[in-house]
């Protein structure tokens, strides 16, 4: 809940969502976002041990996914710069009359 109490306040470039958190809270806020029309991009982090909830965020609408144990410094600032800037162009293309 306070994860959703967070988002609903302020305004994010990109949220990063560890799987270990587990699927109701990551579908909460992936729904969340979706019904408030929120460009936000999710980036999701999960372990071997979590790929149906991985398939299921990406299906459910997270921009990303970086895979536990695999991810480095270098990969995880690119995902995370990606998805703002995919966040950024989608609001200018939402402001532009």
């Amino acid at each position: 809940a306070s994860a959703l109490d967070l988002v609903g306040e302020r305004e994010f470039e990109v949220l990063l969502v560890d799987g270990r958190l587990g699927e109701t809270a990551l579908l909460q806020i992936l729904r969340h976002l979706q019904a408030w029309n929120d460009p936000t991009p999710v980036v999701l982090l999960a372990g071997p041990d979590e790929l149906d909830l991985a398939a299921r965020g990406m299906r459910e609408g997270a921009s990303d996914l970086l895979l536990r144990g695999s991810v480095d410094a270098d990969s995880l600032s690119r995902a995370l710069r990606y998805a703002a800037g995919v966040r950024r162009a989608a609001v200018r293309a939402t402001s532009v009359p």
